[in-house]
Order: structure tokens, then sequence, then C-alpha cells
């Protein structure tokens, strides 16, 4: 089994509840709860039960935080 390679600080955690309590978007929810479980040592397979989604979907959002920070897990698609 691989070693995992992403682990939050205190102060992302932080930042990630924040995000969770500010946002109203309940995609963007899951995304920012996934990406904090992920991150404070959560297994996938816990991740994905909580949020419903799967692991490949899982490590996309942690990647696209790592890339771009809490709002690179906002949801792209506004419906307009």
């Amino acid at each position: 089994m691989a070693k995992r390679n992403f682990q939050l600080t205190y102060e992302q955690v932080i930042e990630l509840q924040g995000a969770e309590q500010d946002t109203r978007s309940t995609l963007e929810l899951r995304r920012l709860q996934a990406v904090r479980l992920y991150g404070t040592g959560a297994a996938v397979n816990t991740v994905q039960t909580v949020v419903g989604t799967s692991e490949r979907t899982v490590r996309r959002w942690v990647q696209q935080n790592l890339e771009q920070g809490v709002a690179g897990l906002k949801p792209g698609w506004t419906g307009q």
C-alpha cells in the first residue's frame, strides 16, 4: 500500500472548516469535507462513505486543493 503524501497543517484544517461553515453549496461542502478528512488521516474508504464519491474523485479534489487551495474546490458550474 502506498504511503500517503498529503497531510494538512492545523491552519489548513481551520481554513477548510471555516469554508465549510461559509458555503451554501452542497457540492463545495462535500469537496471541502473530503479534503479535510483525507488530509487529517481518514482512510480513503471512510472518506468515500462520508461524502458519497469514488476514490478517484477524492484524489482529484485533493490534487485541486494542492494546486489552487480552497478556491480550487469551488464548483465550476454556475447554473447559467
